[in-house]
């Protein structure tokens, strides 16, 4: 190449050309050891936050789940108290019960001529002549007298 007041050799180009193109590149800066650790100590908070959101995300989801495993539980046994107090009432309903007694048993209330009156007293004496008797019965037996 040529030029008016200078004439370049191919040499001097290369040199030249080598010269304009570490002029060109961007100087790196090079970066301390205390920047490249505020760096890793960054990177290392926004991972373990990331860790604790993820795991307190992953416990809400679990109790979310099990309180409505629970409110399912109570609906159902508080289904099972209203039944068991409806069978209670209609149990505790005294003309129901005479009502299946007359109905399945076939029991009637009892008229004068079906009442027996029992002195207690004249029964614990009739109970004693009885067994009396029958103790004399097992002996006579026991031992062969008449």
């Amino acid at each position: 190449m040529t030029n008016l007041a200078y004439t370049y050799e191919p040499e001097e180009m290369e040199v030249h050309s080598e010269e304009k193109a570490k002029a060109q590149k961007p100087k790196r800066k090079k970066k301390s050891i205390l920047g490249r650790m505020y760096g890793l100590t960054l990177l290392f908070v926004l991972v373990s936050l990331s860790l604790v959101a993820i795991d307190e995300m992953q416990s809400l989801s679990t109790m979310q789940d099990n309180i409505k495993k629970i409110q399912m539980e109570n609906s159902r046994l508080e289904k099972q108290v209203r039944e068991a107090q409806a069978k209670l009432e209609r149990i505790k309903n005294g003309k129901r019960i005479e009502e299946e007694a007359m109905a399945k048993l076939g029991m009637v209330y009892p008229t004068e001529q079906n009442k027996v009156y029992i002195n207690s007293k004249e029964n614990t004496v009739a109970r004693k002549k009885v067994n009396e008797e029958k103790v004399f019965g097992i002996l006579t037996t026991l031992f062969g007298g008449k």
